[in-house]
């Protein structure tokens, strides 16, 4: 099943509106929350991209966003249910979040560095898995059916962490 066609969920509050990016694009709707300590990650598509807004206490709050990608594309296909188009995010504040999104047309993966490594995850809602391999600083978060984020979380679950961004 398509990522589209998944069910939007009810937010108490807009984190689209907190990141001050305008007004969204027609069709967008939210997907997928959960908080990993302070943080609020809340997972969007509207007809075009996937997208993500990390908001928490204090400065850092961030948005990303990813155009799903075109067929034929050399977007990356290292996991189940890609090609993946790829945009990232990070911070050179000490102690700072930061995160990859990685789109595609059958599920979202969030590779999401946390401001405090010792952070524990809450408040899950919607068709999302959450994935922390042995590093424990690093968590994976996959949006999309159930089928498709099981493989995905299969192989996340053996992911080194000798690609994390710096």
């Amino acid at each position: 099943m398509p990522l589209e066609k998944l069910r939007a969920i009810v937010l108490q509050g807009d984190p689209l509106e907190e990141l001050g990016g305008g007004v969204p694009a027609e069709g967008t709707r939210p997907v997928a929350e959960l908080r990993i300590g302070g943080d609020r990650l809340v997972t969007y598509l509207d007809s075009k991209s996937c997208g993500l807004a990390v908001t928490g206490p204090g400065e850092g709050n961030f948005g990303l966003k990813a155009a799903w990608p075109e067929d034929g594309s050399d977007a990356q296909t290292d996991l189940p249910g890609g090609p993946y188009a790829e945009a990232s995010m990070s911070s050179s504040e000490r102690h700072s979040a930061w995160a990859r999104l990685s789109c595609g047309k059958r599920a979202m993966v969030i590779e999401y560095g946390a401001r405090d490594a010792r952070a524990a995850t809450s408040g899950a809602r919607g068709a999302m898995s959450v994935v922390q391999p042995r590093d424990g600083k690093t968590w994976f978060v996959v949006v999309g059916t159930k089928d498709v984020r099981a493989g995905i979380a299969a192989k996340l679950s053996a992911w080194r962490p000798a690609d994390q961004p710096r």
